[in-house]
C-alpha cells in the first residue's frame, strides 16, 4: 500500500501481475493458503475478511499474492487460545469438553466445529442451543453460505436426522451467525475449492523398496543418539532414540539399485515388546517420483510378521498423499542387528 498517496477517501496499492487462482494447477498454493490464513489468525491476530477467487492470485514467481486489503478483522487473544482449543477437542471427539470451551469463551462468543462463532443472544440461551445442536448432530446449515453439518457424535440415528430440523435448528438461532463466522467458513470453502480445481484425478500408486536397517560397522545408517539411564537394562531398550539414514533398495540385496532414502527417527517405546515409533521421510531420488518424499508416523511391533504404518503425507508429486505401508522382515541378524525389510507402500495421491 503506498501510504503518501493514500487518503480516507482512496486506497492506493501495489499492482500484482499473476493468474486467477481458478485457471492454475499448483496444489503448493493451497499448502501456502492454508499457513497463511492460520498464520493470519493465529500468530498476527489481523486478517483479510474478504478472501475470494477474485483477491488472490499466482504471481509470476510462483507465490500466493493477497490483493483487496479494504475489509480486514481482529482476532483476539481470548479467540485465538478458544479456538485452537476447540479445535483439539474436536480433533479428539471430546464433545463434553468442546461445549465448556465454548461457553468459557464468554457472553458474546461461541466456538462451534472449530468455528469461532458471534453469539448474539443471552447466555441462558447458550445452553438451549447446545442442547438443541447436539440433538441434531450440531448441524451448521446456511442457505446463504451452503455450509453442510458435520457428525461428530458417531451415532448413526443423530446423523439420520430430517434435513428439516437442521434447518430449523438454524432458523431458530439465526441470530447467532454474523458475519465474524460467515468469514472463517468462506476461508475454508475457499481453500477446498481451490484443492478441488487443481487437484487433478485420485490415483493409487503401489512402490516395493527394501529398507536397509544397519547399525554396525563402519558404514552404518542408524546411530542411537539418546537412551535413558534403563534402556540398557530393560529386555526391550526401552527409551533409546536412534536416527536413521536408512537406503531403500530395488531388491533385498544392498548393492542394488538404489531408490531412495528413509530419512528420521525411530524410538523404542514399548516395555513389553520391540515397539518401535517411527517418524520418518521416505526420500525418493530415482524413477518418476525423484525429488518426492512421504511421511511416515507410526507404531512398527518388529517381530511381528506384517506391520502396518500410516503414511501421513507428501510432498512433490505425493503433496496431499495418504495411505499406509506394510513391512515384512526380510532378514535380520541377530549378531549384528542389521536388518533387511520389505516395505509395501499403498499411497493415495493427486496425479
Amino acid at each position: 500500500m503506498y501510504m503518501d498517496r493514500t487518503t480516507r477517501q482512496v486506497l492506493v496499492m501495489e499492482w500484482v501481475e499473476g493468474q486467477k487462482l481458478s485457471e492454475v494447477k499448483d496444489l503448493y498454493l493451497v499448502e501456502v493458503g492454508v499457513y497463511c490464513s492460520l498464520s493470519q489468525l493465529l500468530e498476527h491476530g489481523f486478517y483479510h475478511a474478504d478472501p475470494h477467487h477474485g483477491n488472490l492470485l499466482r504471481s509470476s514467481d510462483g507465490k500466493l499474492a493477497y490483493l483487496d486489503f479494504g475489509i480486514m478483522g481482529e482476532f483476539k487473544q481470548e479467540l485465538q487460545d478458544g479456538f485452537i482449543e476447540a479445535c483439539l477437542h474436536l480433533v479428539n471427539r471430546d464433545l463434553m469438553h468442546w461445549q465448556m470451551i465454548s461457553l468459557l469463551l464468554g457472553y458474546n462468543y461461541f466456538s462451534m466445529t472449530g468455528f469461532i462463532i458471534q453469539a448474539g443472544f443471552p447466555k441462558e440461551e447458550k445452553g438451549l442451543f447446545i442442547e438443541d445442536a447436539t440433538n441434531v448432530n450440531l448441524a451448521l446449515e446456511m442457505k446463504d453460505m451452503g455450509v453442510v453439518g458435520i457428525d461428530l457424535s458417531g451415532n448413526p440415528e443423530v446423523g439420520e436426522c430430517e434435513e428439516k430440523e437442521r434447518v430449523s435448528l438454524i432458523h431458530s438461532y439465526s441470530n447467532a451467525f454474523k458475519g465474524f463466522s460467515a468469514m472463517l467458513i468462506k476461508k475454508r470453502s475457499l481453500l477446498l475449492s481451490v484443492s478441488a480445481i487443481n487437484a487433478g484425478e485420485e490415483v493409487e500408486t503401489h512402490i516395493q523398496v527394501y529398507f536397509n536397517d544397519i547399525v554396525s560397522g563402519p558404514n552404518y545408517t542408524a546411530i542411537r543418539v539418546a537412551e535413558a539411564s534403563t534402556t540398557n537394562i530393560s529386555r526391550t531398550n526401552f527409551g533409546a532414540v536412534v536416527v536413521i539414514d536408512d537406503p531403500l533398495t530395488e531388491s533385498p540385496d544392498p548393492s542394488s539399485k538404489l531408490i531412495g532414502r528413509a530419512q528420521g527417527m525411530y524410538a523404542l517405546a514399548s516395555q513389553e515388546e520391540y515397539g518401535l515409533l517411527m517418524a520418518m521421510n521416505l526420500a525418493f531420488i530415482d524413477g518418476e517420483f525423484n525429488g518426492s518424499t512421504l511421511a511416515v508416523l507410526g507404531r512398527n511391533a518388529v517381530f511381528s510378521e506384517v506391520r502396518e504404518m500410516p503414511i501421513v503425507g507428501g510432498s512433490g508429486r505425493f503433496r496431499l498423499a495418504r495411505g499406509y505401508v506394510l513391512a515384512k522382515t526380510y532378514k535380520f541378524d541377530r549378531i549384528t542387528g542389521d536388518t533387511i525389510v520389505e516395505w509395501n507402500i499403498h499411497v493415495l495421491h493427486y496425479s
